[in-house]
C-alpha cells in the first residue's frame, strides 16, 4: 500500500524525500523533525528543507519552537488545494505558449497566404494594391 501511495505523491510531482515524508507523516500525522526524519529514512540534515517544500506546497505545517514540529495537513483538504494550484501554474505556462505560438503565426501570416477561387484571388489582388497606393 505505502508503494502504491508513495509512487501516486511521485507522479503528482513530489520529489523522492518528499514522498517518503509525506508516508511518515500520514502513518504518525504529526512529530517532531527528528521524529520525521527517523520515520521516514530521510536524514535529519535534509528533514528541514523537505518538510518546508512540503509546506510551500500546502501539504503540511511547519510549526515553529524548540524542538520545530511538522503537521500533516488533512490530505483530503491539501491534496485538492495543491492539485488547483498544478491546475493553475498548467493554465498559466499554456497561455505563454499559445501566446507565442500566435506571435510566430500572425508573423507566418505576413510571409504566404494561401487563397482558393479565383474571386478571392482578385479580392487578394485588390487588397494588396490598395494597401501599396
Amino acid at each position: 500500500m505505502d508503494s502504491e501511495i508513495r509512487e501516486s505523491l511521485l507522479k503528482l510531482g513530489l520529489s523522492d524525500y518528499e514522498a517518503k515524508t509525506m508516508l511518515a507523516l500520514m502513518r504518525k500525522c504529526s512529530g517532531t523533525m527528528r521524529e520525521i526524519s527517523r520515520e521516514s529514512g530521510i536524514p535529519y540534515q535534509k528533514i528541514y528543507q523537505v518538510c518546508e517544500g512540503l509546506e510551500e506546497k500546502g501539504l503540511v505545517k511547519v510549526i515553529h519552537g524548540r524542538p520545530k514540529r511538522v503537521k500533516l495537513i488533512d490530505p483530503e483538504t491539501s491534496l485538492r488545494i495543491y492539485r488547483e494550484k498544478l491546475v493553475e501554474n498548467i493554465d498559466r505556462y499554456i497561455s505563454v505558449v499559445m501566446r507565442s505560438w500566435k506571435e510566430v503565426k500572425s508573423k507566418e501570416a505576413d510571409r504566404s497566404v494561401h487563397v482558393r477561387g479565383n474571386r478571392a484571388v482578385m479580392r487578394l489582388i485588390k487588397k494588396i494594391h490598395r494597401s501599396i497606393k
